[in-house]
């Protein structure tokens, strides 16, 4: 299983990058983009997280060995979720991410079917089947900033310096994630795990 690629881009064009590693060439499909950005980064080094499968089924004969590539671990995350929506395999969502994954996120937890259905390949049908399989487990995605992630923090200890780890792995100043995470505490309500503080940050953003 590849599930990291580190190495230079080589060429890129039509949601495909090849990323040379060690005089080897490895054809990795991303969203379109993240395609358009690579086109700038020939010759430079490069870093991508990978959802490795195979098309047309493990144990087929005839399948073969698809890399599909992206940026960051979180939006790796999220396409893992979307393709748990039946009809939706590996290929033909990384086609339909040609929007940031925050606006796509935001759309399924805000029922927001007109976004959906301007995804490519994502028809009135599937975009319900979308919202009914993932609203309410997303709200964490539509957080994301599309700037590329702050670092996170070495030490991670009670609840709120979790929830400090995963805003500032989404993109967001530690300023700003200090300030929504203080909203949220100064409600005074029992939240007991990681998700639930993020979908109250969620509610309030």
């Amino acid at each position: 299983m590849i599930s990291k690629i580190c190495g230079i881009v080589s060429s890129a064009s039509e949601n495909r990058v090849i990323v040379d590693v060690d005089g080897v060439g490895y054809e990795v499909h991303v969203p379109t983009s993240l395609c358009n950005a690579m086109l700038g980064k020939k010759g430079e080094r490069v870093i991508l997280y990978t959802y490795h499968y195979l098309q047309g089924g493990a144990g087929a004969a005839s399948a073969i060995p698809m890399l599909i590539g992206f940026e960051r671990e979180v939006d790796k995350e999220f396409f893992e979720r979307f393709i748990t929506v039946s009809g939706i395999g590996p290929k033909a969502a990384v086609k339909a991410f040609a929007m940031p994954i925050s606006r796509i996120a935001t759309a399924i937890e805000k029922e927001d079917v007109a976004a959906l259905i301007r995804l490519p390949g994502i028809g009135r049908q599937r975009a319900g089947e979308i919202i009914a399989k993932l609203k309410g487990k997303v709200y964490k995605f539509a957080l994301l900033r599309d700037e590329a992630p702050a670092g996170v923090p070495e030490e991670l200890g009670d609840l709120e310096a979790e929830v400090m780890g995963v805003l500032l792995q989404l993109g967001y100043r530690r300023a700003e994630a200090e300030e929504m995470i203080r909203k949220v505490a100064a409600k005074g309500r029992a939240i007991e795990s990681t998700e639930a503080f993020l979908q109250e940050i969620y509610r309030d953003h």
